[in-house]
């Protein structure tokens, strides 16, 4: 009986499992079919929407952008604001300034999308005519006097930052000055220097403690080395052919010896040029300015020497020209010493040194014409062993005018010409001691001839020396 009732009660509880088995997978094939359907209906709903959203943002996109061209460009055509805008692919001409707000609009990819805005008063300069290359906006102005270097090719400075326009920005500066694509400019010879560096045209710039060295270091043969105004502290050593001139002349431009015991310049090459540099400091005994030994064809020309042993000190030189320099309060000006065959010194000027104005030590053959030479403490030309050296058409006022225990030439033939004191002829020299007259009107003295410095030119004198008219 209980294994009976055992048995009917298994089967009923199976029978009724299965029932509700069965109605469970039902309800659960309706349930996934409407959950499908719901999920379908959703993304469908979705799709409609993120479309709809899409073409809503690209219309505000449009919109906006829309509005700010229009706008900048109203700026520009009604001046409110002093907007100038351009556009991408739109040409702009080389140096072009502006003193307002400048705007690329719609600039090239990977630069700008909305264009850029940079500060009142951007300058570009050689920044070449043809399309616009946009990335020179892209973080800061053009600093024409910016000097740094881009380390790192991208276009931005990376040294002397920030840049400050020389101390004008009080307050911090330019951290991303643009440097030129190419690099640096020098307009004024293949090499640059200024008192912190030098540059190659169209390279990078390179610091330096001694610049004009570092430049002459760097150089190839040939080049022209331009050095900017400033003052330098060096002792420069020339060693091959180059010429190596200021921007703006000596009065501009300084170099002082580093180490007085050694010439602030120093010729050892042929066809050198040393043009427009004020000299100063080599004061130790033997020591010049600009210090020029056993090379022919260097031109010295234009150079301020102050306060050196030796104001210009030329050695065993032959076709060498000085011309239109200054030599004064050196212990001697100019010096030429066992230097022969058409060594040229004109128009230059030495005065107030400490001996002697212009000195010759057995010289030959040279031309020392149109200088003037005054207030030097011993002598104004002084020739030791030197011979047939033409002298003419120089102004001589110093305590003792010259010395010469040579045979040397002091005039040349009564020639029509404006002399140096403003007379219709050249002839001799002017002779601030000179006692003699001018009987015929012509500005050369006739009598006491000829004049020999009270003796001290031993052999022969000027027969032609120049008087007022």
């Amino acid at each position: 009986m209980n294994k009976a009732v055992c048995k009917s009660g298994r089967r009923g509880r199976t029978k009724t499992l299965q029932g509700n088995l069965e109605l469970s997978t039902v309800k659960q094939a309706k349930k996934e079919t409407f959950m499908i359907h719901r999920d379908t209906q959703d993304h469908e709903n979705n799709k409609v929407f993120s479309e709809q959203r899409g073409r809503f943002g690209a219309v505000v996109k449009i919109q906006i952008f829309a509005f700010v061209v229009a706008f900048l460009t109203l700026l520009c055509m009604t001046g409110i604001g002093s907007a100038v805008v351009y556009h991408e692919d739109e040409v702009i001409t080389t140096d072009t300034t502006w003193a307002v707000d400048v705007h690329v609009i719609n600039a090239s990819p990977g630069f700008f999308d909305w264009g850029v805005q940079v500060n009142e008063g951007v300058t570009l300069t050689n920044s070449g005519s043809g399309i616009f290359d946009h990335c020179i906006l892209r973080y800061g102005g053009m600093d024409s006097d910016y000097l740094g270097e881009n380390t790192d090719g991208d276009g931005l400075g990376d040294t002397l930052l920030p840049y400050n326009s020389s101390g004008d920005i009080t307050n911090g500066g330019d951290y991303h000055p643009l440097v030129p694509v190419g690099g640096l400019t020098c307009t004024c010879g293949d090499i640059c220097v200024n008192e912190t560096g030098w540059w190659r045209d169209g390279s990078a710039f390179q610091p330096s403690d001694t610049p004009i060295q570092s430049a002459v270091d760097n150089a190839t043969v040939g080049d022209t080395i331009c050095v900017t105004d400033g003052t330098y502290t060096e002792n420069v050593d020339v060693n091959k052919r180059l010429t190596i001139r200021s921007e703006n002349g000596a009065a501009s431009t300084t170099v002082n010896a580093l180490n007085p015991s050694y010439h602030v310049f120093k010729v050892r090459e042929n066809h050198v040029t040393i043009s427009g540099f004020t000299v100063t400091g080599a004061a130790a005994y033997g020591n010049a300015g600009i210090y020029v030994n056993s090379v022919d064809y260097c031109i010295i020309s234009d150079n301020i020497a102050s306060n050196n042993a030796e104001g210009i000190f030329i050695k065993l030189l032959s076709d060498c020209t000085l011309t239109n320099n200054i030599a004064l309060n050196n212990a001697v000006g100019i010096s030429l010493r066992v230097s022969s065959n058409n060594c040229m010194l004109d128009s230059n000027t030495a005065i107030s040194n400490n001996i002697t104005g212009i000195i010759l030590f057995d010289s030959h053959g040279n031309t020392i014409d149109s200088n003037t030479v005054t207030s030097n403490n011993a002598y104004g030309i002084y020739l030791k062993g030197s011979g047939y050296n033409t002298i003419y058409n120089n102004y001589f006022n110093n305590t003792n005018n010259a010395y010469d225990d040579g045979i040397n030439i002091w005039n040349i033939s009564k020639t029509a010409g404006t002399n140096i004191i403003g007379g219709s002829w050249l002839g001799g020299n002017y002779w601030s001691d000179y006692a003699g007259e001018d009987r015929n009107g012509d500005g050369l003295g006739d009598t006491l001839l000829p004049y020999n410095s009270s003796g001290d030119i031993i052999v022969g004198g000027d027969y032609h020396p120049l008087l007022p008219l």
